[in-house]
């Protein structure tokens, strides 16, 4: 019988546009240019933190699952939030 669950791939960054939060079923969507990334694993304690970070430039460091599915780890705000591609995900959405 195999295990359910996904050994990790390795720890990656991922920096995008974080447009989705689920807390319910503790994910978070982040997206670029070219791809969404499923990041799941975040518990209630980031609720207040993560709020301010909608719709903005964020790098996430995650266990990869596969090639769009991570495991969580942290989150910060992108040093480059005001960034070209900031601007081209969120006009992408929006059309």
């Amino acid at each position: 019988m195999r295990n359910a669950t996904k050994s990790p791939i390795g720890s990656q960054s991922i920096e995008g546009v974080l447009r989705a939060v689920d807390l319910d079923r503790g994910k978070i969507v982040i997206r670029d240019q070219h791809a969404k990334y499923n990041v799941e694993g975040v518990d209630d304690t980031v609720d207040d933190v993560i709020g301010s970070m909608f719709n903005r430039q964020v790098v996430v460091l995650a266990d990869a699952r596969s090639p769009t599915k991570f495991l969580y780890k942290t989150i910060s705000v992108s040093g480059n939030k005001d960034s070209d591609a900031d601007k081209a995900t969120l006009f992408d959405l929006r059309t």
